[in-house]
């Protein structure tokens, strides 16, 4: 039976799932990053709001589909709880966060008080870098099953 579900699971699909989240946490970080690091323009940086956006979405779709496929031939249940965290946090981060990452850039660079800043928004900025990190983290426990499952059928083989 091991063989057999081998033979079907291919670890690629989690390898993607996870450049696709990192690019999402990267995505997520880099302009609170940069607005800190180099003076860089307000609207330049509030202008990867939306590629954040689509990135997230493609990254919790991608990784939803890629994670439930692992966890049906692994079952482990820390699988399936970083998917849903994972796919959640990304999508309230998506829902809610309409501008966390303007305000948030606006708050780094000055422009607005901390309390001028709306409700929120440092919490739905923490959400999709979390969110990011939970599919991360569920991509690196499939990949660890499936390379532990793998080395377990070649030493079975050669005894």
């Amino acid at each position: 039976m091991l063989r057999k579900m081998l033979a079907t699971y291919k670890p690629g699909a989690d390898e993607a799932g996870f450049a696709f989240a990192l690019v999402c946490f990267l995505l997520s970080i880099a302009p609170p990053l940069i607005a800190l690091l180099v003076p860089a323009s307000f609207e330049e940086l509030t202008q990867v709001e939306a590629l954040h956006r689509i990135g997230s979405v493609c990254s919790a779709c991608f990784s939803f589909g890629v994670l439930l496929v692992g966890y049906g031939f692994n079952r482990l249940p820390s699988v399936l709880l970083c998917n849903i965290v994972g796919s959640v946090l990304l999508a309230i981060a998506c829902i809610i966060g309409a501008t966390c990452c303007s305000g948030l850039i606006a708050w780094i660079q000055g422009h607005v008080s901390l309390n001028e800043l709306p409700e929120g928004t440092l919490l739905t900025a923490a959400l999709s870098p979390l969110g990011s990190l939970f599919l991360m983290t569920g991509h690196s426990l499939n990949l660890r099953w499936a390379r532990k499952s793998h080395s377990k059928s070649r030493s079975r083989r050669s005894v």
